[in-house]
């Protein structure tokens, strides 16, 4: 099989602020018309219900005001790992990631990571926002995760159960990459400590393909795809950040994890 050219790279703007995009490929073109006209069927939600369990004399949770800070020092470091969770799909065409230095990243975990209360953990949640939510938001964002506290829990000194709620717009990720969001979210919220020297910038190495760059198919196919036009030019899949799955466990210094 003969080397094939790559027909959704990732393109350096000439520009400052510097930013990096490509072309949607068929299968991205088509969520994010879908997103558009069947809103709430086409952006993945992950629940997760956590719980903190001491197995020493210290004290088990999370201190009620640090706990929101926790996680969106968790999703950048979630970004930091998977650049995609910041990416923008502007008309339906295009794929965008602006390189942003900490002040602006910091700006940005604090609209995407939002607390909500509910009585019923993520569920509630979710069916509101399936039917209300509308991907990309007036800022551009397409993916957004929700710390949901029980109304009694959040008057608590230390918070020992939460659930959050992770949603994100389908031209970026798939089933399993959603999976795998929420599994650096939780790895970052027991390790406040990971990524404490980001050098923005550097996080554009990770921007996903497009699957139809990675994805094995025969001469034959790769002719007939390269005549198509750019933005419907993918009989691949849409690419996901990967396989592996989540562990809906959170444990602190002193803590043995509980699963829900």
């Amino acid at each position: 099989m003969a080397s094939r050219p790559a027909f959704h790279q990732w393109t350096k703007s000439t520009t400052s602020p510097t930013s990096y995009s490509r072309t949607l490929a068929t299968q991205e073109f088509m969520l994010s018309m879908l997103n558009d006209y069947a809103r709430g069927h086409s952006c993945p939600y992950l629940g997760v219900t956590i719980s903190v369990q001491s197995s020493g004399p210290s004290a088990a949770g999370f201190r009620a005001e640090d706990l929101q800070s926790r996680i969106a020092q968790a999703f950048v470091h979630t970004r930091w790992l998977h650049p995609m969770v910041a990416c923008q799909i502007q008309d339906r065409k295009q794929m965008l990631y602006k390189v942003e230095d900490a002040v602006d990243v910091a700006k940005w975990a604090a609209r995407t990571v939002q607390t909500v209360e509910s009585q019923s953990g993520w569920i509630e949640p979710f069916s509101k926002l399936s039917r209300e939510a509308v991907l990309p938001s007036e800022d551009g964002d397409c993916a957004f995760l929700y710390l949901i506290v029980e109304p009694e829990q959040s008057g608590k000194s230390q918070i020992k159960q939460f659930d959050l709620l992770l949603h994100v717009h389908h031209g970026l990720t798939d089933g399993a990459g959603i999976r795998t969001i929420m599994n650096e979210v939780l790895i970052g919220l027991t390790s406040p400590k990971l990524g404490t020297c980001y050098i923005w910038g550097g996080e554009v190495e990770r921007l996903n393909p497009a699957a139809l760059d990675v994805s094995i198919i025969s001469d034959e196919a790769t002719k007939s795809v390269a005549a198509m036009p750019r933005e419907v030019g993918s009989i691949a899949n849409t690419s996901g950040l990967g396989s592996e799955e989540p562990r809906h466990v959170l444990t602190t210094p002193g803590s043995s994890p509980s699963r829900r």
